[in-house]
């Protein structure tokens, strides 16, 4: 039977500062100018986006809140994101993190292969 490995490195401890993550939305108004009431939508299109891609922790704030940058930020998600790609990341919205990309990457697509 086959199963999915969960790495040794991947949250051992809270995120750190340069540490890559897998995030998941919860409150896509925090730094939405322009707000859409149809949260839903917006959720949805935010956590594909975030499945899709990985992001890198730039900064921690005294709240335990984190400044993540992403690359590639589609122009329909741009009012979502500060102007330099970066997003406001609560700790509960971290899924995964690890100062090994690969180990990232490979769970990356365990989430999208089995749909996690």
């Amino acid at each position: 039977m086959k199963y999915i490995k969960t790495f040794e490195s991947l949250n051992i401890d809270e995120p750190q500062v340069g540490d890559y993550v897998i995030c998941k939305e919860t409150q896509p108004y925090k730094l939405d100018y322009n707000y859409n009431t149809d949260t839903n939508t917006d959720i949805t299109k935010l956590n594909t986006f975030f499945n899709d891609n990985i992001g890198k922790i730039l900064k921690r704030f005294n709240n335990g809140n984190y400044l993540v940058k992403f690359k590639y930020v589609p122009n329909h998600l741009v009012s979502k994101f500060s102007m330099d790609d970066e997003r406001l990341m609560m700790p509960e919205e971290i899924i995964y993190h690890s100062n090994n990309i690969k180990d990232i990457e490979q769970m990356q697509m365990n989430i999208n292969k089995y749909n996690l």
